[in-house]
């Protein structure tokens, strides 16, 4: 949990001196836990996996095993046979090292950029390890209670403190100056909409606690009236603080004028209030006046009254401070608002690293391949992080990744509409879904399909801090059930 919150402060632990704890971190974690299991299971116990974990699982594998791959010194040969581009560029530093009088290598790389793909594959070590982390530690209500307190307060302190810098107009953050970026918030992150990602993950999870308390008095078979005064009595505090909360982020992201993020956040919001609804987490009946109404309908209401929220914030907090950005220019229009030069680029480099990729994080090394030379910037990203993975992974990597994402993102679903039944650490069968955890998947699918959302015209898979966060998310969402153990009646 420590953990958590550190790691959005260094900037979203982008800079350089962030990298060894944002990866040292969890791999000692994920190997104390490990270990810590398997001396559980020599000790009489065995563990049921759960689908969804297995298939995020093998999706992140088959990337790292690519990234591997690209930072294999190989027979130049070989390199080009497989990437041919890739060996063409090694044969041309083998020819400038004969010139400078340096014996050249005989060995190249599948990676362009050896280094940096190294950095990147350590990365998605580090994203894998948090997960299998989460998934095998964050099991219980309160575990899930203490992670949804956390990351809360992390964005509040985000918020709180961009803010603070935005109307002190110091421009500064931890030290660094910003001059670029002069009528936007973005909390510790140098990017607004990085920062207004990470509250957008954010918002569902504060949906989870206030829908947690409102669940947990509905098994006390009090009548309406009796179980809304007990809700006041004793859940008002942290209902109505998880509902400050979720206010501040959504304020958050209007102030950052993120318009990727406001879209991806309502995806996510409807994609949850859907669930909960569909699933019945949320029942409505109860009330009169919403007992007629389909689904349909309801969904209506609950978009209306947050479109009356959002204009409430937008009035509240002035047109100039929140949605001007939102109109975009003409050419803005034409590009959808500069994505698409990038979005070219990343087909372009793709289509001459079609295998393999240039390798994992070189997109700004070998953009300039593709980039049309008359823009005024170079594309670092292509700002849609699939054609960005397509191009620097591959066909090897990005295929099997996706497959991972989309079956895992899939089978969460399917479970949470059509609950299994799974074994749990004493031994009893009881719903996949029991009312906290299954509330807690539907909220981390909300943020799963949120980040989803936003990947496509951003590339927030590449600050650190925002997919360390969702991975530790979702694995608490796809926890492996407790250890199940024999017992001695079963063994007599």
């Amino acid at each position: 949990m420590v953990y958590l919150v550190a790691i959005p402060l260094p900037f979203g632990s982008v800079i350089s001196s962030a990298q060894v704890p944002l990866i040292a971190t969890p791999v000692f974690l994920a190997a104390v836990v490990l270990v810590s299991g398997l001396a559980g299971s020599r000790n009489g116990g065995s563990l049921v996996i759960a689908t969804p974990f297995m298939a995020f699982l093998m999706g992140g594998f088959a990337l790292i095993a690519v990234g591997l791959l690209q930072q294999i010194p190989l027979p130049i040969s070989w390199v080009a046979s497989v990437s041919p581009v890739s060996g063409e560029l090694w044969g041309a530093v083998r020819e400038a090292s004969r010139l400078m009088g340096v014996e050249p290598s005989e060995v190249a790389y599948l990676s362009v950029a050896p280094g940096t793909t190294r950095l990147h594959l350590l990365r998605l070590v580090g994203y894998v390890s948090l997960f299998v982390v989460a998934g095998l530690t964050i099991r219980k209500r309160w575990h899930r209670l203490v992670l949804a307190t956390v990351l809360l307060a992390s964005a509040t302190f985000q918020v709180v403190y961009g803010l603070k810098q935005f109307t002190t107009g110091t421009r500064e953050v931890w030290g660094w100056r910003n001059s670029l970026i002069h009528d936007r918030v973005t909390g510790t992150y140098v990017n607004p909409n990085h920062f207004a990602h990470y509250l957008a993950i954010v918002i569902p999870i504060a949906v989870y606690v206030i829908i947690s308390f409102w669940i947990r008095r509905k098994r006390a078979r009090a009548t309406l009236p009796q179980r809304i005064a007990i809700f006041l009595e004793r859940d008002v505090g942290p209902v109505g603080l998880s509902s400050a909360v979720a206010i501040v982020c959504l304020g958050g992201i209007l102030v950052a004028k993120s318009r990727g993020a406001l879209i991806a956040t309502f995806a996510g919001l409807v994609v949850c209030v859907s669930l909960l609804l569909v699933t019945q987490q949320i029942r409505l009946e109860s009330v009169p006046i919403l007992r007629r109404l389909s689904h349909l309908g309801r969904l209506t209401g609950v978009a209306v009254l947050a479109a009356l929220l959002l204009i409430s914030l937008v009035f509240v907090m002035g047109v100039d401070r929140t949605v001007q950005r939102f109109v975009p220019t003409g050419e803005e229009t034409l590009t959808l608002v500069g994505r698409t030069q990038g979005m070219a680029a990343a087909l372009g480099v793709w289509s001459r690293f079609p295998v393999v990729g240039s390798g994992l994080g070189t997109f700004e090394d070998v953009v300039l391949m593709e980039q049309a030379p008359e823009l005024d910037k170079i594309f670092s990203h292509a700002h849609n992080d699939y054609l960005e993975i397509l191009a620097t992974a591959g066909v090897a990597g990005f295929v099997p990744g996706l497959v991972g994402l989309l079956v895992g993102w899939a089978l969460l679903l399917r479970d949470l509409i059509h609950p299994g039944r799974e074994m749990q650490e004493d031994g009893d069968e009881v719903e996949w879904g029991s009312d906290d955890r299954r509330l807690f998947g539907t909220a981390a699918f909300a943020c799963l399909t949120t980040a989803m959302v936003h990947a496509l015209f951003d590339f927030n898979y590449f600050i650190p801090a925002n997919p360390a966060t969702l991975a530790v998310i979702v694995g608490a969402a796809v926890a492996i059930p407790s250890q199940v153990r024999r017992t001695k009646l079963r063994n007599e």
